[in-house]
């Protein structure tokens, strides 16, 4: 490794920063032909140099999360990026709201938090093994970021009211056409009654902690 910093930037794309500082270089900015709209977790492999990165969203931009997770959104993705050949890959798609991922200690697998399914997803990219992916473990709320970290990662509690959107689309199309903002209306909700929880799992999904 020669020491880049490598940023997933909601707004700015794939970013790096050089091992001596200065600003940041926008280094790639769609995959295959599709532009990013909602880049947010990352890892990177030590071995290779490859970095891993989600696509949250093709349709919504970070200001319009809730829209993500209302209108049911799959465009989602999972990417990889070759530092050396300048080549993205699109590994996984129609992800629903995928936020943090996390390259397992060996390399073996990548485990994708997928929002709106309050699910981790597995992906192999490696043989024999390769593109193969599975439901890792469910959750019991929104997950959000994942990590190989003592510090862990967060979901939040799945509230009824996000069941029964989800279960039906008109009413979620219905909300999101109200004339007032429903992102503020949210997000004082949300400050209102706020829930989290952080989870520790095994590398073979078995909680050890919460």
């Amino acid at each position: 490794m020669n020491g880049d910093l490598y940023i997933a930037d909601a707004y700015m794309e794939l970013l790096v920063v050089g091992a001596e500082g200065g600003l940041a270089t926008r280094v790639v900015t769609q995959a295959q032909g599709v532009p990013f709209a909602f880049p947010n977790g990352l890892d990177i492999n030590d071995e290779n140099g490859l970095v891993y990165f989600t696509d949250s969203s093709s349709r919504y931009q970070m200001r319009n999360y809730l829209s993500v997770r209302l209108s049911g959104d799959t465009t989602g993705r999972l990417m990889s990026y070759d530092p050396q050949s300048k080549q993205v890959d699109v590994l996984l798609k129609n992800l629903s709201f995928p936020k943090g991922v996390a390259l397992s200690q060996n390399g073996d697998f990548l485990l994708i938090a997928e929002t709106t399914s309050c699910r981790i997803m597995r992906y192999w990219p490696r043989t024999p093994e390769a593109g193969t992916f599975e439901v890792f473990a469910q959750l019991p709320g929104f997950s959000d970021n994942i990590k190989r970290s003592p510090r862990r990662g967060i979901h939040s509690k799945r509230k009824k009211v996000f069941e029964l959107i989800l279960s039906y689309p008109s009413i979620a199309k219905a909300i999101l056409k109200l004339r007032f903002d429903v992102m503020k209306a949210y997000t004082c909700l949300a400050k209102w009654r706020g829930r989290g929880l952080m989870i520790r799992l095994s590398e073979e999904g078995v909680v050890l902690d919460a």
